[in-house]
């Protein structure tokens, strides 16, 4: 039985059929610190009561774990929301007024699998006043993730124009 984890998501596949569940809210319990018996809990169509041991569980790639191993394995992977880091663009219409555009934002922390949330900010962006934020009303989209960068959407929502400078706060999340 395959026991891994997935970006957010924590996976048991018994070769028959794939459970998942969010990797933040499987618990996984034993007897006593030195039972190798174990219980998940929070898994979709997984029964809770259903006992696995240690020499039935194995790695994603087919390899056995240690029960050191495996306890280290569930208690840094499991339980948590998942990593994120922020971070902010400026991105710059030009001075033609133009409804939309797509921009490219280049970030080392992100890679295809990732997902961004980003949102406009309300901090000065050079070369305009911040009572002009006001006026605009943008909407912001996550486009593609690949490896060490996003596409991000920008774009009027009431069909305005739109020039200069805005600045983009982001999350990624891994």
């Amino acid at each position: 039985m395959k026991i891994y984890t997935s970006n957010n998501y924590f996976f048991i596949d018994d070769g028959i059929q794939l459970f998942e569940g969010l990797s933040k809210d499987i618990l996984v319990r034993r007897a006593s610190s030195s039972s190798e018996t174990f219980y998940f809990r929070n898994v979709n169509g997984f029964k809770e009561s259903t006992s696995v041991d240690l020499s039935n569980i194995q790695k994603e790639n087919g390899s056995a774990y240690a029960l050191s191993e495996f306890v280290e394995f569930y208690t840094l992977e499991l339980g948590k929301s998942s990593a994120s880091e922020n971070g902010a663009v400026e991105v710059d219409f030009s001075s033609l007024p133009i409804s939309e555009k797509e921009f490219d934002v280049t970030n080392l922390s992100v890679s295809s699998s990732s997902k961004i949330i980003p949102v406009l900010s309300y901090s000065k962006p050079t070369d305009k006043d911040l009572d002009e934020l006001t006026m605009d009303t943008i909407n912001v989209i996550a486009g593609q993730t690949y490896a060490g960068g996003f596409k991000i959407y920008v774009k009027s929502n009431d069909g305005s124009l739109l020039s200069g400078k805005f600045i983009i706060n982001y999350s990624i999340l891994k």
